[in-house]
């Protein structure tokens, strides 16, 4: 599961932190 701040990989690895709710919310289309 990924939260809404945070991706993480099929490990649970933290790829990438989103600052910016608009920025995560355009990569997810």
């Amino acid at each position: 599961m990924l939260d809404y701040w945070t991706e993480q990989d099929a490990d649970g690895n933290v790829v990438r932190t989103h600052n910016d709710p608009c920025e995560y919310l355009l990569k997810m289309l």
